[in-house]
């Protein structure tokens, strides 16, 4: 669960709605923040959503709310609740995607600050924690469980490996080459799966006076059978035999793909579920709030955010496939390999919206040939009903990039999927299967 701030360049501007507060432009989110904190071009350290601060950030900086006896300054009230939590919110009806600090808020780790550089990554100083991503005290607990489970499972074969950690758009935006090939898919909130046709070694036993030499300071090492085998798997769990799991779900995902693979290929999902209820995998509740945009989404999608996509039972969607050879190296489809293998496979990928080619900013529509704006299509797209269900709301995108220079997959979540999704945390007895998994 890899969680960091990174170090960008503030950009100013006004706030309409009060005149205290000013908006902070910087790694192309929106913050709010109080009027003359920063300056324009100001060197600052940016937390995004999803993310907790250290204690010691917090009671070096007077950060927290609750003020005595916590702050180091125990007269001052701060800002931040116990939890640490940085959240999506509407501050005076704009949205702020984050939290902002200054170098000088970390000199108490004694870390060389005049070193960080633009567009560095960091959780730590001076080998000090100050951020992490956060989790509930259950979804800690749940993991933990799952790391000490994992650890009575045989190794992992070397040709099933785990997804990668999909880095942030915002962050790389800038740094996208001209010329580079865009896919924007849609990003579906369900819970990760992955299915691969792998070369698996089963050890023969020694022969029993083998056993007894071996004992005796001997060396026999047992042969190996291998044969390819299905197996299945979390986004960190490995099922060595499906029915290894207790989410019935996981199983059907298997059952849908297994007899389809080619040896070597293994399959990355999405599992979408809703049970005989209705209730899908993952809901969000909507509070009450005061602003026109909440009281709307409220009116329009009720109470509670249930995410079916219109699935009735379980269902999967593809929105990765590789080729691992027995050395263990992989090669990652194209959008068109993956589209034409899922269709051979009958498995549905997940939702295309557009391939373009990156030119000074803009995307060029490779069929229509119309030009938009990169970060503008990102959070439009990022808004709104889903593509696949408009009884809620849609998570976000994916941009894939290719060109000699960048071959990256990013993500970009919509700010009202990430406002909800923060207030489902506040509960400290929910345990989120994603994170768990």
């Amino acid at each position: 669960m890899s969680y960091q701030a990174i170090a960008a360049t503030v950009r100013i501007t006004p706030h309409p709605k009060a005149d205290r507060l000013e908006i902070a432009v910087v790694a192309n989110h929106r913050v709010v923040v109080g009027k003359g904190d920063y300056q324009n071009g100001d060197l600052v350290l940016f937390f995004p959503e999803g993310g907790q601060l250290s204690h010691a950030v917090c009671h070096e900086n007077n950060l927290y709310r609750e003020g005595k006896g916590i702050n180091k300054n125990p007269e001052i009230v701060g800002y931040i609740s116990d939890r640490r939590r940085i959240r999506s919110m509407k501050l005076r009806g704009i949205e702020s995607n984050g939290l902002v600090l200054g170098f000088q808020a970390f000199a108490f780790t004694g870390a060389d600050l005049g070193a960080i550089k633009e567009g560095q990554l960091v959780n730590e100083l001076n080998g000090q924690q100050i951020c992490c991503k956060y989790v509930t005290p259950a979804t800690q607990r749940a993991i933990s469980k799952a790391k000490r489970a994992a650890l009575k499972r045989p190794k992992d074969p070397s040709m099933f490996k785990q997804h990668y950690q999909t880095p942030k758009l915002r962050y790389s935006i800038d740094r996208i080459p001209d010329g580079a090939r865009i896919t924007i898919t849609r990003k579906l909130h369900g819970t990760s799966g992955r299915t691969g046709y792998c070369r698996v070694g089963t050890e023969r036993a020694l022969p029993f006076w083998q056993s007894v030499l071996n004992r005796l300071g001997a060396s026999y090492t047992p042969k190996v059978d291998y044969a390819y085998k299905y197996i299945s798997g979390s986004r960190r769990v490995t099922f060595h035999n499906i029915e290894d799991t207790s989410d019935s779900y996981r199983i059907t995902a298997h059952q849908l793909i297994e007899g389809k693979l080619k040896k070597g290929e293994t399959a990355y999902y999405e599992i979408l579920h809703t049970d005989p209820t209705g209730t899908a995998l993952f809901t969000h509740a909507i509070p009450e709030a005061k602003d026109k945009a909440s009281k709307a989404m409220r009116k329009r999608y009720g109470s509670t955010m249930n995410y079916t996509y219109g699935v009735l039972d379980t269902d999967i969607y593809l929105y990765r496939m590789t080729m691992t050879n027995e050395d263990g190296v992989s090669m990652d489809y194209s959008p068109s390999q993956l589209a034409r293998r899922a269709n051979e496979m009958a498995i549905q990928v997940v939702p295309f919206v557009g391939e373009y080619t990156h030119i000074n900013g803009q995307i060029i529509n490779t069929l229509t040939g119309e030009a938009d704006i990169l970060s503008d299509k990102c959070a439009r797209l990022s808004q709104g009903a889903s593509a696949l269900d408009s009884r809620h709301i849609t998570e976000g995108i994916v941009v894939r990039v290719e060109h000699p220079d960048m071959e990256q997959v990013f993500k970009y979540k919509g700010f009202d999927f990430c406002t909800l999704e923060g207030i489902r945390k506040n509960s400290d007895t929910y345990v989120d299967p994603e994170e768990a998994a």
